[in-house]
């Protein structure tokens, strides 16, 4: 098994190659630092070097009979590899980067986290910076694609509701999975170059908004600047911002059935239910925020909520202002619609709102089956019967996501945090937000003075929460691997 595993590991990593060897090319002929395309160039030789040797000494005959826990493990390496060999041009630049720290910020890049261990980002060079967007916008459709192929057949979380809405022929989208693939890829493509030339348009320079264009769209959250999205200044900016993190938030399938006239997706469940509850947050926090003083004028302040409240949902991590300051209502608010996120199918992070849609409905059919002892009650979601294995599996992930929170708090507070960083990191990781609360991760804060022992931390609580958590889990089982 494990040699048609190296295999597909093989062309991946020369994949990884061929990107750093472009970046490299784009580093001394376009940007023009003839310096930083070493760097690149020695980590393309290697993954290439490894890449083919794979791909030609591991045989691609067992490919077709791939069970389910070589998918997992496939799924897994896939994700840990990409990590690693996309940190290599931070290690060999001239960054000073520890190899924990270079592997921190390629992996909150990849699963769109939007964590960052660099300071002083206004100095880096822009080569750096473009490697870091590029890794957020490929990680960003990559966790669609994941969310559409992969992760239903593995029924994690709750996510076989959604197997033949992604696969199936029926549903006459298009015939085959691969040409779903492409249609969003085309999307997702599109509405980037949307976002680049709005943000050019509005006053950006074109390097800042093709790095926070790619940012927004896979709801990454890295900023070229220290200060986030607050460095430009820019109104107009923003407001497209939150249009298009708005857009990086919803199932990328909707946009699919619509260019295909398919209207009654727009009434999707979770998508109606997403909306307004980020309309009615947007709204509680910009009431308290005038109540309070936070904010000069009504516009300024709804756009202050809107911005925080969007960014945080949809698990992006852009700021434009120290939310801290707000007090703690808006702070626990924050920290709670961070750990919910956005819809699944979306480049978002969090456990999703189609899970707490099941829990509402199971705990709906309960309620009426005790009102009417001698009723027959069935929980549905889209117009299905939600079973029992499903029922299971998303309170197993919820289970596992409560019990995984906890280890990594423990674990930051064994490590010298105090409680609200430990908290608040744990979350911010877990749920690939990014931003926190508190001073040390709030909006004005950073990861890079955290412990060698949490920065491993999370970038474990990273790679979890974005596998959604039993994939990784799984692999520890023992039983898992038994025939």
């Amino acid at each position: 098994m494990f040699s048609g595993l190296l295999h597909i590991i093989g062309y991946l990593l020369t994949l990884i190659g061929g990107m750093t060897l472009c970046m490299s090319a784009i580093s001394y002929f376009i940007i023009g630092e003839i310096t930083q395309w070493i760097p690149f160039f020695m980590s393309a030789a290697l993954s290439l070097f490894i890449g083919i040797g794979f791909i030609l000494g591991f045989n691609s005959a067992e490919l077709n009979n791939l069970r389910t826990r070589e998918i997992f493990l496939l799924t897994f390496l896939a994700w840990l590899l990409t990590s690693v060999f996309a940190s290599l041009p931070f290690i060999f630049s001239n960054l000073d980067l520890s190899f924990t720290d270079a592997l921190f910020e390629t992996a909150s890049a990849i699963t769109t986290t939007g964590a960052t261990v660099l300071t002083n980002l206004d100095t880096y060079p822009k080569t750096i910076l473009l490697w870091r967007a590029l890794l957020q916008w490929f990680g960003g459709i990559g966790i669609v694609i994941m969310a559409m192929t992969v992760l239903p057949a593995l029924k994690v979380g709750g996510m076989q509701l959604f197997q033949s809405e992604f696969s199936d022929r029926s549903d006459k989208i298009l015939p085959q999975v691969s040409q779903l693939a492409r249609a969003i890829l085309q999307i997702y493509l599109g509405l980037t170059v949307a976002c680049i030339l709005m943000l050019w348009w509005v006053g950006m320079s074109p390097f800042d908004a093709i790095c926070h264009g790619c940012a927004t769209i896979s709801t990454g959250g890295l900023s070229n600047y220290d200060t986030s999205i607050a460095y430009f200044k820019l109104p107009a900016a923003e407001w497209i911002m939150i249009i298009f993190m708005l857009m990086g938030s919803l199932p990328l399938i909707t946009f699919v059935k619509l260019m295909h006239k398919k209207y009654a997706a727009l009434v999707d469940s979770q998508i109606i239910t997403y909306l307004i509850t980020v309309a009615v947050v947007i709204i509680i926090v910009w009431l308290w925020i005038m109540g309070h003083g936070f904010a000069d004028t009504w516009g300024t302040g709804l756009r202050n909520a809107a911005f925080t409240i969007v960014s945080i949902i949809t698990t992006t991590g852009f700021t434009t202002i120290n939310y801290g300051l707000w007090g703690s209502f808006a702070a626990q608010i924050i920290l709670m619609i961070s750990i919910v996120g956005a819809c699944t199918g979306s480049t978002s992070g969090g456990i999703k709102f189609f899970r707490f849609e099941i829990l509402f409905r199971i705990a709906n059919a309960q309620i009426k089956t005790l009102r009417t002892p001698h009723g027959i009650f069935y929980p549905t979601y889209h117009g299905k019967v939600i079973d029992n294995k499903i029922t299971s599996s998303v309170i197993t992930f919820l289970v596992m996501w409560l019990l995984t929170i906890a280890v990594i708090i423990l674990i930051g507070s064994a490590c010298g945090l105090d409680s609200i960083t430990a908290i608040s990191g744990a979350i911010a990781t877990t749920s690939n937000v990014g931003a926190g609360i508190g001073d040390t991760l709030g909006p004005t804060g950073s990861f890079a003075a955290l412990p060698l022992g949490v920065k491993w931390t999370y970038i474990g609580g990273m790679l979890l929460g974005r596998l959604e958590f039993v994939t990784i889990l799984a692999l520890a089982s023992r039983s898992f691997w038994r025939n």
